[in-house]
């Protein structure tokens, strides 16, 4: 009777455990009770709680490896590209492992430009719909897109920049957190903002947040001083400003469309 509580309070202290793993490394809440399930099945069997504890680290290696190799390509991962099947993402990732520098670029322009940016369409109208801080851009949104769709990235790009930094600013302004006397401070703020917005609703995007606060921060607030000499970064000040002539590309405009993605769970 002893040993079988005591295997009882190991299998417990296992899965509360295996619970906290999965929340900091933000496994979904199905297939955590699945493997939870699984050490039930199985409690008597140290081994098998052993392999679950594995999984679950394995998963998490391959969650950091994942960011770091789209990040490494000049992409994020946005909420509405986590529709695609995780088997997809890991294919893709393993190509760029293997020496193909495009895999990435070419899967995130497969799943967003293919069939007349048909699921470009359906994310942008999603936003518009969904949000009240996008609302009043819809005409803008759906004139940024049909340029975008001919391949006139020169309108494109400008349009969503601006657009990018109005909804920051409204949000910004809605949440009390904007500061007329000092614009830094405001990009602190709202960065700051935006990270605890996800904390709070448990997003499953909340593991890639690092790499929209570089985004926001360097396609937004850099100036064009910080990026003198600095390529391949797309930021509305060179644009706006007229330091980069060259800014019109489909990759960019794509971009600046995953960035509103974004912001776009924000309410």
């Amino acid at each position: 009777m002893h040993n079988d509580n005591t295997q009882d309070t190991n299998l417990d202290n296992e899965k509360k455990l295996l619970s906290k793993i999965g929340r900091e490394i933000k496994v979904p809440d199905s297939v955590m009770h699945s493997l939870q399930k699984t050490a039930e099945a199985f409690s008597t069997t140290v081994n098998s709680l052993q392999w679950i504890r594995e999984t679950i680290e394995k998963m998490e290696k391959r969650r950091k490896d994942e960011k770091s190799s789209f990040l490494g390509s000049g992409w994020w991962i946005a909420p509405s590209f986590m529709n695609l099947p995780e088997s997809r993402i890991n294919k893709t990732v393993d190509e760029y492992h293997l020496g193909n520098q495009d895999a990435i670029t070419e899967l995130m322009l497969s799943v967003y430009q293919s069939d007349r940016s048909a699921y470009l369409l359906e994310t942008v109208k999603s936003w518009i719909k969904k949000n009240k801080f996008f609302a009043p851009w819809e005409r803008h949104l759906l004139d940024a897109l049909s340029a975008h769709k001919q391949g006139k990235y020169t309108l494109s790009i400008p349009t969503l920049l601006l657009i990018t930094e109005g909804i920051s600013t409204n949000y910004c302004k809605a949440k009390g957190l904007y500061d007329h006397a000092d614009k830094s401070k405001t990009k602190q703020k709202y960065i700051k903002a935006v990270r605890e917005y996800y904390v709070r609703i448990n997003h499953l995007f909340l593991d890639d947040l690092d790499l929209l606060e570089n985004a926001l921060d360097e396609r937004i607030f850099k100036t064009t001083d910080y990026l003198e000499g600095k390529g391949g970064v797309l930021n509305r000040h060179e644009v706006i400003h007229g330091t980069n002539e060259n800014y019109d590309t489909l990759l960019g405009s794509l971009q600046c469309f995953l960035l509103l993605d974004v912001l776009s769970e924000l309410e």
